[in-house]
C-alpha cells in the first residue's frame, strides 16, 4: 500500500536536510534495515542502533521461532547487524562533527547554492 502523499512530502523534506556525510551513512543503513524511518530515528536521536535492531528483524525472529534456526540465516543476520551498527556509528560521528562545526558545512539549508 502506498504512503499518503503528505507523508511522502515530509519524508522527502527530512532527507533533503541530511548532509552528504549523513547520506553516506544512510546509503548503508536504509538498505540493511529496509527502513527510512529507522534512519530518521537515528538522525533525530530518538533511538540507537542497539534498540532499533531487534525491531528491524522482528519478522526474521518470528520465522525463526516458527520454522527453526538456519545457520546461513543466522550468520547473515549477524553480519547485517554488525554492518548496521558500524554505519550507525559512522552516522553518530558525522553528527558530532556537524554539531562541533555548528552545521556550517553539514546543514544543506545553510549552504547557498
Amino acid at each position: 500500500q502506498a504512503q499518503p502523499a503528505a507523508t511522502l512530502v515530509r519524508l522527502k523534506e527530512a532527507v533533503a536536510l541530511l548532509s552528504n556525510w549523513q547520506l553516506a551513512a544512510a546509503s548503508r543503513l536504509v538498505p540493511i534495515s529496509g527502513s527510512l524511518v529507522a534512519l530518521l530515528a537515528l538522525v533525530e536521536g530518538q533511538a540507537d542502533a542497539d534498540t532499533l535492531w531487534p525491531d528491524l528483524i522482528l519478522d526474521e525472529l518470528w520465522q525463526e521461532e516458527k520454522w527453526g534456526a538456519d545457520d546461513f540465516a543466522l550468520k547473515n543476520r549477524r553480519d547485517r547487524e554488525s554492518d548496521f551498527k558500524d554505519a550507525a556509528g559512522f552516522l553518530a560521528i558525522c553528527q558530532d562533527i556537524c554539531q562541533a562545526l555548528r552545521y556550517v558545512f553539514c546543514n544543506k539549508s545553510r549552504i547557498q547554492r
